[in-house]
């Protein structure tokens, strides 16, 4: 297996968000995995597409079926990144249908410490990227709670950014995601790249966790994260991505 991953972002190459032809230019340049939004519609269809639709606008997407299908037989992966909880269900149905285990399905986005928790099962049917913000999000609750400070919980659940980036200041919190991690049996940590600093990097590898990063588009940024020693590099810019890991690879070998 090539490593780091090289996994093809939804809209890929400057081609269609959401689209099929997102997900051809990915097989043709050979990347390693293809990155797409899920949803689930009122009917049960699990569709792709960042934003929520309803309605005739469902239907103008491609489902996830169609996706699978297509990269069923060339070797792909695929990042489902859910952007709504329930869709996980369905999504591991369909995998379980078309015979994709851990070995091609990676589920990412909305998968929260909760979930797995109530389902366990799902680290062993599936590879988990968990958003570092879903893991920080869950245990900044507790913060709130013990300072009395419910008001701010709307704002954690709309945009837990702010709040990650605190917690990352302290290295109790990252001992804390950590353990959590270790709990839930996950082993990738999922995060934006500008997050990952060589002393996270550092943390997280003593402790048997790798780290996917998105989305990684400028090749200086490639180089950092290879650098690093990331797992997986979700990017839009998959040619250049591929260069910089052979390039990245070539380099180890003579050193």
């Amino acid at each position: 297996m090539k490593f780091p991953l090289i996994t093809a972002h939804s809209g890929c190459e400057q081609t269609l968000r959401d689209s099929m032809e997102s997900v051809e230019r990915a097989i043709a340049l050979g990347a390693d995995a293809v990155e797409m939004d899920i949803r689930r519609a009122a009917d049960g269809t699990l569709y792709v597409s960042h934003d929520r639709r309803y309605g005739e606008a469902v239907r103008e997407k491609a489902t996830l079926e169609t996706v699978v299908c297509r990269i069923q037989n060339t070797g792909l992966k695929i990042n489902c990144d859910i952007k709504e909880p329930f869709a996980v269900c369905g999504t591991l149905d369909m995998a379980e249908r078309f015979g994709l285990g851990p070995d091609k399905l990676i589920l990412s986005g909305a998968v929260s410490p909760e979930l797995l928790v109530m389902e366990p099962s799902i680290t062993e049917r599936t590879s988990v990227f968990l958003n570092i913000e879903e893991v920080l999000k869950f245990l900044y609750m507790g913060r709130l709670y013990a300072e009395q400070d419910e008001e701010h919980f709307a704002l954690l659940m709309a945009d837990a950014k702010p709040f990650v980036l605190e917690m990352l200041k302290e290295e109790c919190c990252i001992a804390a995601m950590i353990r959590l991690m270790k709990v839930l049996n996950v082993h990738t940590l999922n995060m934006p790249h500008g997050i990952l600093t060589a002393g996270l990097a550092k943390m997280l590898r003593a402790e048997g966790i790798t780290c996917s990063v998105w989305t990684v588009n400028e090749e200086t940024d490639l180089n950092r994260c290879l650098e690093l020693g990331v797992s997986n590099i979700t990017t839009l810019a998959v040619r250049t991505a591929m260069e910089c890991r052979k390039a990245h690879q070539q380099k180890s070998v003579c050193m």
